[in-house]
């Protein structure tokens, strides 16, 4: 460290350094204490759970499974931005990755991707996510698999476009958001009311909502053990292997921190510049309101030391028992018996897959950028800030 100080690369407060230092046992303290918490009320919080029906074995829904469990497909996305003195490199990508199963059915097209050098704005990077999502569910719309699986939660596609809606600004971003917008909507509409005899699936790594915890009153009496933990990781401690919780209507809620409180958010409902864009989009976006409100999440710990997953869909999937087992039988299936992995192993490949191929996507397009303005000599492209 000393010859960093000596040549002025790193300056440090010795006082603030100081104090990090006597904090770090009252870190550590605390952490041990929440732990003890929740170790010791979680098996009062089981207990609840079974007296109020929540808590579920997985081997009576997994009797009404006939035959192996479906086809299945996993699609998940990435996006980069990178921001030089000129504008934003923007590339999007997402990807479907097919189990043996499903890979007779996609020999063409398993991805889409888009590549941007656009004026910089506040909101591209929102503006980006939002067509990363969209290319995901354009993806799982057109899989011939049974099951879709989703990386991330259905609030997350719904949020990035709201604020994505109401940029006031044109660009080559917003030209692509604007761009069928209405025809995404509508497949959007199709996933969530799982009208087909098809399963999609949403698998978010975490979650802010507390479905379980709402209905529980969780939140009220047990503000300081739930302001430590999500509710996924809380299931994950309570669950034991082979077991899932019954169906909770998703809520339309986060837990947002005030006086230790949940706070309405209303996430599920469309912005006002989204809807006024054209009256075929109000209309969808009444449907689609209607459809989230119809949309259910459920825990599922398929294994012993496997980790638990949390899975939105529409409640029709939950209302048959046909669907429901292969649901089960496929996270069964994916899910490991440890904790290594914290999805199944078709998302974790696909995740994987999407930001292979989306790093080597940059690496190619800053080269042919930097070799355009080599070639023209244009000092006004990427210049110094696109160092390969």
């Amino acid at each position: 460290m000393s010859y960093a100080l000596e040549e002025g690369l790193y300056q440090f407060d010795e006082n603030l350094c100081k104090r990090w230092i006597k904090l770090l046992p009252d870190i550590e303290t605390r952490e041990k204490y929440e732990r003890s918490e929740l170790e010791a009320k979680k098996t009062d919080l089981r207990n609840e759970l079974i007296r109020e029906s929540i808590i579920e074995k997985d081997d009576k829904i997994l009797s009404n499974l006939r035959g192996p469990p479906p086809s299945c497909c996993a699609i998940d996305g990435a996006r980069i931005l990178e921001r030089s003195k000129r504008g934003d490199l923007v590339l999007i990508g997402a990807t479907r990755f097919n189990d043996k199963d499903s890979q007779p059915f996609h020999t063409n097209k398993n991805s889409i991707a888009l590549a941007e050098y656009t004026r910089h704005y506040p909101l591209n990077h929102i503006i980006a996510s939002a067509i990363m999502l969209r290319y995901e569910l354009i993806l799982g719309a057109k899989s011939l698999s049974k099951l879709v699986m989703f990386d991330g939660s259905l609030s997350s596609a719904i949020l990035s476009t709201n604020i994505a809606a109401s940029a006031k600004f044109v660009n080559s971003l917003t030209k692509e958001f604007d761009e069928k917008l209405y025809d995404f909507l509508l497949i959007l509409l199709n996933i969530l009311e799982g009208k087909q005899n098809k399963i999609y699936v949403s698998c978010p790594k975490s979650t802010e909502k507390q479905e379980i915890g709402y209905k529980m009153d969780w939140d009220r009496r047990y503000p300081d053990l739930l302001s430590s933990t999500n509710e996924k990781e809380l299931m994950n401690q309570i669950l034991e292997g082979g077991e899932f919780t019954a169906p909770q209507r998703l809520a339309s809620r986060a837990k947002v921190y005030d006086e230790n409180r949940s706070t309405l958010t209303n996430w599920h409902v469309f912005s006002s510049s989204l809807k006024k864009r054209d009256d075929r989009i109000h209309e969808v976006c009444e449907k689609l309101e209607n459809a989230l409100l119809d949309t259910v999440v459920c825990y599922y710990k398929p294994h012993k030391y496997s980790e638990t997953i949390r899975m939105e869909f529409s409640r029709k999937i939950a209302e048959d028992a046909n669907l429901m087992s292969e649901l089960l039988a496929t996270m069964k299936l994916y899910l490991l018996n440890n904790s290594l992995i914290k999805e199944p192993t078709l998302l974790y490949q696909a995740d994987r897959q999407a930001k292979r191929d989306i790093s080597a996507a940059l690496r190619i397009y800053k080269t042919r950028l930097n070799w355009q303005n080599y070639r023209t000599d244009n000092d006004g492209g990427m210049g110094d800030d696109m160092k390969i």
